[in-house]
């Protein structure tokens, strides 16, 4: 009985010994592998996706430089819209531009607004027209007299209700001016680049009415003034009271009744920006480079 108590005692020593041994070697050995393994491919799975994240910040930063350069673009368009691309040049005494006659620019009674963007390439030292609806002792007209003297004139019917104004000085040939002239029922008042350089009073004048065209350059039998014209704006009312920034791209506001960007740069018309719908058409003037 002794003994039995003895060897019971003994195999459960080896059993325990045994049980411990393998759970030393065989069974930890494998947890380490696993949690290795798992470890190594959350190590893998978070450099993936931190690279999917590079990535992401990569082609982030392509769209919005894509982006950028899409505004940039449309941004350089609109200041493109804004820029003067081309104009409309006199190459010969005869050569001019032509809208037919509407009651938008039939403008009479007592407020007017005449103006361009000119650059005179050569003098002709004889009337030179320049805008030009004065017919038969009625209208009104932007020109250079004999003397090569920038003239505003307003008239109906005959000098008892006339208005004539010059700019004593000549505009120097080959640049660019800014030129205007408006008139409010007492005076006719001349500005060249945004500065009052005439004024005449008058109790008299008025603008009578015509039926005939609006001209740019020459009129027939007439001649017009050598050079470019640009950004020609007529209004029925008086835009400028005092000295002023001229813009460089007219716009179509309160009283605007014919406007002309002149920008087309190809064919023989001249479109109207003002809704009126006065059309130019070309006769022997050349699309150039504008300003």
């Amino acid at each position: 009985m002794r003994n039995f108590k003895v060897y019971s005692i003994w195999l459960l020593s080896v059993l325990l010994a045994f049980m411990i041994s393998f759970l030393a070697c065989g069974g930890a050995g494998v947890g380490d592998d696993d949690d290795d393994g798992q470890s190594s491919d959350d190590d893998d799975t978070d450099e993936a996706d931190d690279d999917d994240d590079d990535d992401d910040d990569v082609n982030d930063d392509v769209n919005d430089d894509v982006d950028d350069d899409i505004d940039d673009d449309a941004d350089d368009d609109m200041d493109d819209d804004d820029d003067n691309d081309f104009a409309l040049s006199f190459p010969t005494g005869d050569a001019y531009a032509v809208v037919p006659h509407s009651d938008s620019l039939n403008i009479g009674g007592t407020t007017i607004t005449v103006e361009a963007w000119i650059r005179v390439d050569e003098y002709l030292n004889d009337w030179s027209h320049i805008i030009n609806k004065l017919w038969s002792n009625k209208g009104y007209r932007l020109r250079f007299d004999p003397n090569n003297l920038l003239q505003l004139t307003i008239i109906n019917g005959d000098q008892d209700h006339m208005c004539v104004n010059y700019y004593a000085e000549v505009l120097p040939i080959g640049e660019w001016h800014h030129i205007a002239g408006t008139f409010d029922g007492a005076y006719c008042r001349l500005y060249v680049d945004g500065y009052e350089v005439s004024e005449i009073a008058t109790t008299t004048a008025t603008i009578g009415g015509t039926t005939d065209g609006l001209y740019f350059g020459a009129v027939p039998g007439q001649l017009g003034f050598l050079g470019v014209v640009d950004e020609v704006r007529v209004s029925n009312i008086v835009k400028y009271d005092s000295n002023f920034t001229p813009a460089g791209y007219l716009d179509s506001n309160l009283g605007v009744m014919g406007l002309w960007h002149l920008d087309e740069g190809t064919g023989l018309v001249a479109y109207d920006a003002s809704g009126n719908e006065n059309m130019g058409i070309l006769h022997g003037a050349d699309w150039v480079s504008g300003r």
